[in-house]
């Protein structure tokens, strides 16, 4: 689909006009920033593409390591701002309407779909600290936008799928904190080298199994702790997925990882 194409399509959205005159665009403006978009994917991802599928991605050492030209392409995405573009300027993000961020996107997840979901999940869980977190928002946002950090999503368990009221990783209140302690699946891009820090959004267990749903909370879980040690969380395989070779879909275990509660005990569900 081309820039023109992309911006025929805004300009027939009920809604962007509003949008776009909010944020200060006309079509000039507009069609530039999907012009850029588009250039970003044919020269610095869809040559990735062919690459990562072929090469995949690995665990050496207890860590995952992703197709060579990953790390340099997630860190540049961050640089030029598409990572998190519809973000609060104030958190690093551009500020831009949701709708032409999500046009701007669609070349970029043509050109490289597997490796686009690492940034899917970054954003996703800058959002969630924004509406969430104010404080945790303020350190993590920025970082999580620049590429410097990422962010993964953790819900499903190996013996709960997608049933979410059955989660047995469980949350213990430990002093002024918490620990997290259980396995999660299907985590996309779940470990990596791309960034140097990387955040879970963790769905954990503080009440008793009865309440379902209701006895989850969420917690940010950072894979490196404040002095640079590693936090308890370990890479136990990647799965095989056709078609996401170069995607990392991991399998974590939580031991005893020290977590930050995000909101209050049993809501995790709704913040998340």
């Amino acid at each position: 689909m081309t820039p023109e194409t992309l911006l025929s399509l805004l300009d027939a959205t009920p809604g962007w006009a509003a949008q776009a005159a909010a944020a200060d665009l006309d079509d000039t403006a507009t069609l530039q920033i999907l012009s850029e978009a588009a250039k970003f994917a044919q020269t610095a991802l869809a040559p990735l593409a062919a690459h990562a599928d072929t090469a995949g991605c690995r665990v050496e050492d207890g860590r995952v390591r992703t197709p060579d030209g990953y790390a340099h392409a997630f860190r540049q995405m961050g640089a030029d701002g598409w990572i998190a573009a519809d973000l609060d300027p104030d958190l690093g993000g551009m500020g831009l309407p949701l709708a032409l961020h999500a046009a701007a996107s669609l070349p970029m997840e043509g050109a490289a779909l597997p490796f686009m979901m690492a940034l899917g999940s970054t954003r996703a869980a800058a959002h969630c600290l924004a509406a969430t977190a104010p404080e945790l928002a303020a350190e993590w946002c920025p970082k999580l936008a620049s590429g410097q950090w990422a962010a993964t999503i953790c819900i499903s368990e190996p013996d709960a799928g997608s049933d979410v009221g059955r989660i047995r990783t469980k949350a213990t209140a430990e002093g002024e904190g918490w620990t997290v302690s259980g396995t999660k699946c299907w985590i996309s891009f779940g470990d990596h080298d791309m960034a140097e820090r990387i955040g879970h959004l963790c769905l954990a267990r503080t009440g008793a199994p009865e309440e379902g749903t209701r006895g989850l909370s969420l917690f940010l879980v950072a894979d490196t702790l404040q002095d640079g040690s590693r936090n308890g969380i370990f890479v136990e395989r990647i799965e095989e997925k056709l078609g996401l070779h170069g995607s990392p879909t991991c399998v974590l275990r939580f031991e005893s990882a020290e977590a930050t509660l995000i909101g209050a005990p049993g809501r995790g569900l709704p913040a998340l």
